[in-house]
């Protein structure tokens, strides 16, 4: 009989207390199953948040790399301006030397030195301190 006692006090049959542990059997599954909701919830919030993350930086490569193409052609476009300015030039040049030859380049250059004396000697004296400068190295 006092074998049968125990197996009722342990089911929680005799007294108050086994309602009550019954009572918190069941809140505390209750609140283990609400923590695990929000874990849940959690996890899918931070999975969200990864995904905004990652096609934002997706993004952000993406313009950087089309911001980088439009720059390496401008840059290309730029270069080849240039490379089509200077070949211009030296064909004017070429052209020039060969109209005119050498004692026409030197009347040519007389007649600007006639016209603009002061940059002429300004010109004259910046060609002989470069010079002055290479020799002495």
């Amino acid at each position: 009989m006092a074998h049968d006692t125990m197996k009722d006090k342990s089911r929680g049959g005799a007294g108050s207390s086994g309602g009550s542990w019954q009572d918190t059997k069941e809140e505390a599954t209750s609140a283990l199953g609400k923590v695990g909701e929000t874990v849940s919830k959690v996890a899918e919030n931070v999975t969200k948040v990864a995904e905004n993350v990652s096609q934002g930086a997706q993004q952000m490569a993406s313009k950087a790399y089309e911001s980088a193409q439009q720059a390496a052609s401008r840059a290309a476009d730029s270069v080849s301006g240039g490379i089509k300015s200077v070949t211009h030039g030296v064909e004017s040049a070429a052209e020039y030397v060969h109209d005119k030859g050498v004692s026409g380049m030197a009347d040519d250059i007389t007649g600007i030195i006639r016209r603009h004396p002061l940059p002429a000697v300004l010109v004259a004296l910046g060609i002989g301190f470069m010079l002055a400068s290479v020799t002495r190295r």
